[in-house]
């Protein structure tokens, strides 16, 4: 559809060097809206990334306890963080809200069942849930969908197999689940329909980032095998086909990503290294990423989403499940 690449252009010249071109274009963006900042915008490539300070990290409210691998997403103005694994406990069944006009957190209906690692997405007003692993630290294949409005969970068909880390995202009227190198289509007006599977994605990844960008989903780093990866792979569901994108700079899993201001944000997570703080933006129009400023504290398993044009990093930890929450604003 519209976000994939054109091919090779008459004169010989290929999208991607066309694209290099309104890099600058796409960093002055970043730094026209960084009130605050303390640098310009600076186009990083896979093989130099480049670490400076752009926007701005502030710490919020903490989460009531630890969590990591929670699902974290937005819907109403609030930040839900649903499940993931306490100090106490490998899978929560907590379901808890964050407003951020009063830095505030409060208890919603629990999930139907403990869970972490479950992939989460929001559409139509509503929030849906699944796959994960449950308390017995065994991969499950459950869906679910919320209701703000019953304040209330509802079954979904379950995925076609058990996924213990997929990840969902909203394309208009589907929910496209990706685990591995497996995807689901759902169509979320007749999910009575189930799940449909789409073409294997180019490389098997576990824990990427997977976020819809106007009509596409893109699947970006993950771990292949025991290496973290580069990848960035695009899954058009309309056409069921897949195509390449620039490379994440700085290879990762586990890390919190959601998108800001129309950039997918990819931040902390693993990397060749161990834990990494690095934050970086992609671009769709311009196929490139900017590194803005780091996570003030570095860890793994984190969630994020945005509400009123902030993006909020929940949970996540080293070795045990932390209750930290920074918000990053341009």
């Amino acid at each position: 559809m519209g976000d994939q690449p054109a091919p090779t252009s008459a004169g010989g010249i290929d999208r991607r060097t066309l694209l290099r071109g309104a890099a600058a274009l796409g960093a002055a963006a970043w730094a026209a809206g960084c009130g605050g900042s303390e640098g310009t915008a600076v186009r990083v490539t896979a093989t130099a990334p480049q670490a400076f300070a752009l926007g701005r990290w502030r710490e919020r409210a903490r989460l009531p306890r630890g969590r990591v691998d929670a699902a974290v997403v937005s819907l109403g103005g609030h930040v839900h963080v649903l499940g993931g694994a306490t100090p106490e406990a490998p899978a929560a069944d907590a379901h808890h809200v964050y407003d951020p006009r009063a830095d505030a957190w409060r208890a919603l209906p629990s999930l139907p069942r403990a869970m972490r690692g479950a992939g989460a997405a929001t559409g139509q007003g509503r929030i849906y849930v699944a796959g994960g692993i449950d308390e017995t630290r065994r991969a499950v294949a459950a869906a679910h969908a919320y209701d703000p409005d019953a304040d209330a969970w509802e079954p979904l068909p379950p995925l076609p197999a058990s996924a213990p880390a997929p990840g969902l995202a909203v394309v208009e009227d589907l929910l496209v689940a990706v685990s591995g190198g497996r995807v689901w289509t759902l169509r979320t007006g007749d999910p009575a329909g189930g799940w449909s599977a789409g073409p294997p994605a180019p490389a098997a990844r576990s824990r990427p980032a997977v976020v819809a960008l106007r009509n596409v989903v893109h699947v970006i780093g993950g771990r292949e095998g025991r290496e973290p990866s580069n990848r960035h792979d695009v899954f058009n569901p309309w056409e069921d086909d897949w195509f390449a994108a620039a490379p994440l700079p700085t290879a990762r899993s586990s890390a919190a990503y959601a998108v800001l201001d129309g950039h997918a944000v990819v931040a902390g997570g693993v990397g060749r290294a161990g834990l990494t703080p690095r934050t970086e933006t992609y671009d769709r129009r311009t196929d490139l990423w900017t590194a803005v400023a780091p996570l003030p504290v570095a860890r793994r398993g984190a969630g994020a989403a945005v509400v009123r044009g902030v993006l909020h990093v929940a949970g996540g930890g080293a070795a045990r499940p932390g209750a930290r929450h920074d918000a990053f604003t341009r």
